[in-house]
């Protein structure tokens, strides 16, 4: 199973998650690094899927939770 988190800089779309069952990876290329604009590290995967959900606005609930649970422990 793999778990993808997309996410977006719209205030209004919170990005979704997409599960992905049965993944077979294929190749995975090298982590490429930039120190130079903060940028995030990237590389590049081929891999086979035999099904998969998606949930979308699945990371504003998420976070919501997230931000409730650091409010009770702080």
């Amino acid at each position: 199973m793999m778990t993808i988190k997309c996410l977006t800089g719209d205030d209004n779309y919170k990005g979704s998650i997409i599960t992905l069952n049965g993944v077979r990876l294929e190749k995975v290329d090298g982590l490429s690094f930039s120190y130079n604009a903060n940028e995030p590290s990237t590389f590049n995967i081929e891999f086979t899927y035999i099904d998969f959900d998606v949930t979308p606005g699945a990371l504003g609930k998420v976070a919501g939770v997230v931000g409730a649970v650091k409010n009770i422990v702080s």
